[in-house]
């Protein structure tokens, strides 16, 4: 303000105007301290707030560091060192915000709280150090989880204890303004007056000089009073109230910058807390939704757009590894790009971009800049990624793939939220953990559940045909196949007898296949495993049949039989690395019950054509054999009738023989001439003997002709046994055999014809000598039996050369020889001298007529050893009527 010269005659006036400017001067200052005073105060309560929120803040940041350190893996000393040098500028932190409280009373509790803070922190991070130094991190990370959080509460209170003084102060200021403001306008306007009494005396120059200022000053109150802390006052000159409007101004710079200060950080914690609380609801959302969802395409669909939802990122898919663990395969995305590479299964290898990387480091990466990393590997679908973060989804120790976010934000993730979006990961690790277990088993249930059925189906029925459709029907719902086949070894080739999945222009039937050297089949065939082929292209030696459609990925499956390989079940599918383990495990299971019905089948198949033909045979034989039965019955007719007609017809001039010959035995004249009494025996006993062949002739007659007659008496047996033994004396003693018959008195007697029975003893005893060599013994035994019937058992041992086995049965059928026809003889006790074969014939016949047994037991026939024959008799005491 330009000092004005005033006349003498203004000297009073101007005196007075001294004297008012003075007062208003005076009020001036005195508003003007008062202003600073509440200016200071509140700057120093905003510093107060301000120091008090940086403990808070330098909490979190101690606890997320801690946190960052303790997941990193590696070293116990890097976190100690950290965690010492975080302690260290935490606690200059709290002894910058005890000073900037002030001297107590006033923050008396707040500085016992920061107090306390101060000792208790570096505590808890010894604590944690020397826990970290003994290796356990889990407490470490459950300790900064637990104590932390309760430190961050505190200071948390303390902020808002602080923020609820600091706003109770500003009101307190701004009162006090209004007061002052009040007050001011009072003066201003008693002063005004008096300056207008001045004015009178000083003129416009005096009312300019001094009005114009305190109007600046007074609209600077008020737009101050109103929070309008950007309007500024301008004062012309160099005195007090330039001065007072320049501090003015400078006040409300201050004022300005605090609050805008203030308002920057509450939005900043604004902004945390929501991030802070979206993350929060991310993981809880993820976490009670995907334990109750255990279809694995469905939970990958969902985890990935619900992370994509609530966070907005430009792309986040799930890639999981296959059952090889060599490849990374992308099982879900989020928009176009996702579905583009779920559709055509799109894979890494192992160390591949950014995602093979992480599966084969085990660990979590953070890319702001992907064109700066050499291992980004762009993709198409996804032109606009600029950052990624990729965390490897683990379980136990087992990788099972990478959760993968893209955004197309450079430095798009902090790294305050690489814990959470790793605990989240871990979530979706246990879910897709839970989600394969359920799938697994309910796979194992459902192949368990298709076995049953299909060895329920298999075992219904033998029909060939039936068998093979039933084999492809159940294959196809055990294991699915674009294209399934049974293929049997024929000749070098396999044939396909049965097939589904293939194109109505290709028979399958009709196809052979080759077996080559060391090709699939005879690799198969060799090994007697199954063959699984990822990718047919890779193979140089495989065999493509025109016009199927290519096929990528094939499983090869023997049906084995007793260590035999009869065949392959060819399995087909039309994209590579198609089949798992699980389903060549079900495949070699289902082809062990296949093998086995198959091949009942085709022995069932070739019994019933070998029935048939059999039956045609056995109907041509049958024919054959009847009619040759009846030439056989017709020829035995013949036979029956010349035996009995030859008998008859030789019974006449035997008798007549004999009669003479007996009378020129008895002549003198032969008598007395030794040469013809010899001739006259030998006629005599060729008749003899003549008449009993002709004798037994007619006797195995009446056998075959069932007209033998028996006159049953009571008999003792052992008599009729010496009757027939007593016609063996003259051949015993030439042969020096010896003839015993056992004691048989208490045989009781029975009902039986005595000529028929000495005929079978007659035949018996001629037979165990004639087979017995010169020296040997003869045993007739007997005893009797106590079962059902009542009967005797006769048993006729020799010590002779035996009978084989195999003709125990034929020795009693008429005109058997044992001997060569060479040998035969018409003596009856001449060693191995083979007769006409009707003697144990003809004693089967008659033992059979009293419906009795007669049988013979022999160890077989032994010339040298000598094992000798038993011949056993069974007849009942009481014949039938």
């Amino acid at each position: 303000m330009q000092r004005l010269k005033i006349g003498p005659r203004l000297a009073f006036s101007f005196g007075l105007m001294l004297l008012l400017m003075f007062m208003a001067t005076a009020v001036g200052l005195w508003q003007l301290n008062t202003l600073q005073e509440q200016a200071q105060r509140l700057h120093r309560a905003d510093t107060q707030a301000l120091a008090v929120l940086q403990v808070h803040d330098h909490v979190l940041s101690l606890k997320d560091e801690l946190q960052r350190l303790a997941l990193t893996r590696g070293a116990t000393p890097p976190f100690a060192e950290a965690a010492l040098t975080v302690r260290e500028d935490f606690v200059k932190t709290v002894d910058e915000a005890i000073v900037a409280l002030g001297p107590p009373p006033r923050h008396s509790r707040q500085i016992e709280q920061l107090e306390s803070i101060k000792v208790s922190v570096p505590a808890q991070v010894d604590a944690l150090v020397n826990l970290a130094h003994a290796g356990n991190r889990e407490l470490v990370q459950a300790r900064l989880a637990n104590e932390l959080q309760q430190v961050s509460r505190t200071t948390q209170a303390l902020v808002e204890e602080i923020n609820t003084e600091v706003a109770l102060e500003q009101q307190n200021a701004l009162d006090r303004m209004r007061t002052m403001q009040q007050q001011a306008l009072t003066t201003i306007l008693i002063v005004s007056l008096l300056t207008l009494l001045a004015a009178a005396i000083l003129g416009f120059v005096v009312t300019r000089s001094i009005a114009q200022p305190l109007a600046h000053l007074d609209r600077g109150a008020r737009a101050l009073a109103h929070g309008d802390f950007n309007h500024t006052i301008t004062v012309s000159g160099s005195d007090e109230l330039s001065h007072l409007s320049q501090v003015f101004n400078n006040t409300a710079a201050q004022l300005a910058h605090l609050y805008a200060n203030l308002e920057q950080r509450v939005q900043e914690r604004t902004e945390e807390l929501h991030h802070r609380y979206r993350q929060l609801e991310t993981s809880i959302a993820v976490g009670h939704h995907v334990t109750a969802i255990l279809d694995l395409d469905q939970l990958l669909n969902y985890v990935v757009e619900l992370i994509k939802e609530r966070y907005g990122y430009y792309f986040v898919g799930v890639f999981l590894l296959d059952e090889s663990g060599e490849y990374a395969i992308a099982r879900a995305g989020t928009g176009e790009a996702g579905r583009f590479l779920h559709q055509s299964e799109f894979r890494l290898q192992t160390g591949e971009g950014i995602i093979g990387w992480v599966v084969k480091n085990r660990r979590l990466v953070r890319v702001d800049d992907v064109s700066q990393d050499n291992r980004y590997l762009r993709l198409d679908v996804l032109p606009a990624t600029r950052s990624e973060l990729a965390l490897p989804l683990v379980m136990g120790k087992t990788v099972l793939g990478v959760l993968d976010i893209e955004s197309d934000q450079l430095a798009a993730f902090r790294l305050d939220d690489l814990p959470v979006f790793q605990a989240l990961a871990d979530q979706v690790a246990i879910a897709i953990q839970n989600a394969s277990l359920y799938e697994r088993e309910k796979t194992r249930r459902q192949v368990a559940e298709n076995l049953y059925e299909a060895n329920q189906a298999l075992s219904r029925t033998l029909e060939l045909a039936e068998v093979l459709n039933l084999i492809l029907e159940h294959l196809s719902r055990t294991v699915p196949s674009h294209r399934t086949a049974v293929m049997l070894q024929n000749k070098g080739e396999l044939e396909i007898v049965a097939a589904r999945g293939f194109p109505e222009a290709v028979n399958p039937l009709q196809l052979r296949i080759s077996i080559k050297e060391d090709d699939v089949f005879q690799q198969i065939y060799q090994t007697r495993q199954p063959l699984v082929i990822p990718d047919v292209l890779q193979r140089p030696d495989w065999q493509h049949v025109e016009n199927l459609p290519p096929a990528r990925a094939w499983l090869g499956v023997p049906l084995t039989r007793f260590d035999q390989v009869i065949g392959v079940l060819s399995l087909t599918r039309e994209n590579p690395n198609a089949f798992r383990d699980d389903e060549v495990k079900s495949a070699v299971t289902f082809a062990g019950q296949a093998a086995f019905v198959l091949e009942n089948a085709r022995l069932y198949d070739k019994i019933v054509r070998f029935t048939q033909e059999l039956e045609q045979m056995v109907r041509e034989r049958t024919i054959a054999v009847q009619e040759a039965y009846d030439q056989l019955e017709q020829l035995d007719r013949t036979k029956s009738d010349f035996i009995s007609i030859a008998a008859h017809e030789l019974r006449t001039p035997l008798t007549v023989l004999r009669g003479y010959s007996k009378m020129l035995l008895n002549d003198v004249v032969i008598a007395e001439n030794p040469h013809r009494l010899e001739l006259v025996k030998g006629i005599h006993t060729g008749a003899i003997r003549l008449q009993e062949i002709v004798t037994s002739m007619l006797d195995i007659t009446k056998i075959d002709s069932r007209v033998l007659e028996l006159y049953p008496e009571p008999l003792y047996l052992p008599s009729v046994i010496e009757l027939a033994a007593q016609t063996f004396t003259e051949p015993l003693t030439e042969r020096k055999q010896t003839l015993t018959i056992a004691d048989m008195s208490n045989l009781p007697s029975i009902m039986a014809d005595p000529d028929a029975l000495q005929k079978v003893f007659h035949h018996l005893i001629a037979n165990a000598i004639k087979y017995t060599p010169d020296g040997g013994k003869i045993t007739i035994t007997g005893r009797c039996l106590n079962g059902d019937t009542e009967a005797i058992e006769i048993v006729v041992s020799d010590t002779g050369i035996g009978i084989d086995p195999a003709a125990q049965e034929l020795i009693f059928t008429k005109f058997y020889q044992t001997g060569e026809l060479a040998l035969h003889s018409t003596g009856k006790t001449v060693f191995k001298g083979a007769g006409p074969g009707l003697g144990l014939a003809i004693a089967r016949g008659i033992i059979k007529a009293h419906h009795g047994e007669i049988w013979v037991e022999s160890r077989g026939h032994n010339e040298e050893t000598m094992p000798g024959s038993h011949f056993h008799v069974v007849l009942p005491l009481r014949q039938k009527n």
